[in-house]
């Protein structure tokens, strides 16, 4: 399954400040759309004499993914057995047929993006490493109801919709 999901993974060679090779590794896949590139600098001909940089990476990803639990069966109309119904001559409490409220055919999957940017380096023969790590992610199309568009009286719950979104950033360091 993992090879059925690669589609690409390439090793681009191109000059760079004085015709130096940049070695750069993508990968990209079939099922989600996903990117992630690496650049080990402190390979690179133009760092060789910063002797006190032992290792130096630049490191970028994306990647966006969906989550289809919003709620099941919430684009189609149905009822549940419940509620309190009065039947017959005589005033008996009886279970009966409650719908579920109004449906909303056009319900979609919440998705995900995230961003990250990291660098990793050692200095001085490993003697202090550091790993920073930049990201965003955005979650869009998150299920909810709309309970201020209509009045109270309305009579039919409101079905779920794509209506929210929010965001998180930050940075983590690491030193050793």
């Amino acid at each position: 399954r993992i090879l059925q999901n690669l589609l690409i993974l390439v090793t681009l060679q191109h000059s760079l400040l004085e015709g130096q090779p940049v070695r750069l590794v993508a990968i990209l896949t079939t099922t989600e759309s996903i990117f992630s590139a690496g650049w080990k600098i402190s390979q690179e001909n133009f760092m060789k004499h910063l002797n006190f940089i032992s290792n130096l990476k630049i490191r970028a990803s994306y990647g966006k993914a969906g989550n289809d639990y919003v709620g099941m069966f919430n684009y189609v109309t149905g009822y549940y057995f419940g509620g309190n119904n009065v039947f017959g001559e005589s005033p008996t409490i009886n279970k009966g047929i409650v719908s579920k409220g109004l449906a909303n055919p056009n319900l979609t999957w919440e998705s995900t993006s995230i961003s990250n940017l990291g660098l990793d380096g050692s200095l001085w023969n490993s003697l202090l490493d550091f790993q920073l790590d930049v990201f965003y992610r955005k979650v869009t199309n998150v299920a909810g109801y709309r309970y201020l568009s209509l009045p109270s009286t309305f009579g039919a719950t409101l079905p779920l919709e794509n209506l929210n979104s929010f965001d998180d950033r930050g940075f983590e360091l690491v030193v050793s």
